[in-house]
């Protein structure tokens, strides 16, 4: 699955500074924003402990600091640019490089048992056809001939035209960096996927309707057995349609997965810690 690939090292960075209103930071004496309590003559009752109210400029200090820590450990993490999922980190770019030349293989593997399969069902329909010509009258000669021809064009198409996802079973190795070899595992399954999803859309399936409604029309108009025309067309259409359904489409799925899974980007919040200040708590994400 997607996810086990998906890898996230989550680095904190905490900074924790003294002072903060509505906290107690002294001891008994001290106002709540650290000032020392006064007698009714106006003279401190005790100073021992109490550190005053912390200055904007230490809370703006710390939090440079935090996010100083954090920029220079994402640095450190080599990311690597990606089409789909920002930057990865280079455990992540390996992770996700190796996952999508998996989902390849496995998609190639699928559209070559497939293209196989089809090729020989249409080719079985072409040949079937041609040669049951010469044991039929000159009326059925038409529709075999028509259903022949056109068998033989889906068998040439089909054998001739593999999806792009079959290149992989062919793909040469080559020694690549690591940002590179993701970048090209990225644009090959990007490739392919959209070939996929665009060899299932309306206008294959428009063509493959009026292959059959041609197949009609030819067999009704020059043979005048529209009866036997309807049920040509039909099979044709039956037969166009579950070659579309059955081509492989799981790797656009796939594809569309990986681009949703994008990486988390930086966290920042402030906690209030109870004698202890304020607590200014950074995070990334590699």
């Amino acid at each position: 699955m997607l996810g086990r690939v998906d890898v996230r090292v989550v680095r904190r960075v905490r900074v924790i500074v003294g002072g903060g209103g509505g906290v107690r930071h002294g001891p008994k004496g001290c106002n709540d924003d650290g000032t020392a309590v006064k007698k009714l003559n106006g003279e401190p009752l005790d100073r021992v402990g109490c550190r005053g109210p912390m200055r904007p400029t230490i809370v703006c200090g710390a939090a440079a600091i935090g996010l100083a820590i954090v920029a220079a450990a994402r640095a450190a993490g080599a990311a690597c640019p990606s089409l789909a999922r920002g930057s990865l980190s280079e455990r992540g770019a390996k992770l996700s490089g190796q996952w999508l030349y998996d989902v390849q293989m496995r998609d190639a593997r699928r559209a070559r048992t497939w293209r196989h399969a089809w090729s020989g069902i249409n080719g079985t329909f072409a040949v079937g056809s041609f040669a049951l010509m010469p044991f039929v009258s000159r009326d059925q000669r038409i529709e075999l001939a028509v259903g022949g021809a056109y068998s033989t064009i889906a068998t040439v198409f089909t054998w001739f035209v593999p999806l792009e996802v079959e290149s992989t079973l062919d793909r040469k190795a080559s020694p690549v960096d690591l940002c590179r070899g993701l970048r090209l595992e990225e644009e090959a399954t990007m490739k392919s996927a959209d070939d996929e999803k665009a060899r299932v859309t309306w206008p294959w399936h428009a063509l493959n309707v009026g292959a059959g409604a041609l197949y009609t029309a030819i067999v009704g108009l020059s043979s005048d057995r529209w009866v036997n025309g309807v049920v040509d067309g039909v099979l044709t259409i039956a037969v166009g349609e579950a070659q579309l359904f059955t081509q492989p489409t799981r790797l656009a799925d796939d594809w569309s997965a990986y681009g949703r899974l994008r990486n988390g980007g930086r966290a920042f919040w402030v906690v209030p810690l109870r004698d202890e200040g304020v607590m200014l708590s950074f995070s990334a994400t590699f």
